[in-house]
């Protein structure tokens, strides 16, 4: 489980997430997805805190635009990487301030 730094309620930003220390040598991931749940706290729309999940492919780069968010959730992030037939999952934890 990765920490990342919390973001502020008003904050939007992008978080990548790096596959390449997962993914065997030589292999481009070819797609991304995230699910958001809540680790900590009451966020009825969880689902809406990240939008339009991308990946670079070749450098095993997955973005993560977070726009929403209430203060004092922990989020948890689990992302998923895709490359042939295979998947890895990276799970990680945000928090969001006031």
């Amino acid at each position: 489980m990765i920490l990342v730094q919390p973001k502020k309620r008003t904050e939007a930003y992008v978080l990548p997430v790096s596959f390449l220390s997962r993914l065997p040598r030589a292999t481009n991931l070819s797609s991304a997805s995230c699910v958001v749940s809540v680790y900590s706290g009451a966020d009825p729309a969880a689902s809406e805190v990240v939008s339009n999940v991308t990946t670079s492919g070749t450098d095993a780069l997955v973005t993560l635009p977070i726009n929403k968010g209430v203060p004092g959730v922990i989020y948890q992030l689990r992302v998923k990487g895709v490359a042939s037939s295979q998947s890895w999952d990276i799970d990680v934890l945000l928090a969001v301030l006031a």
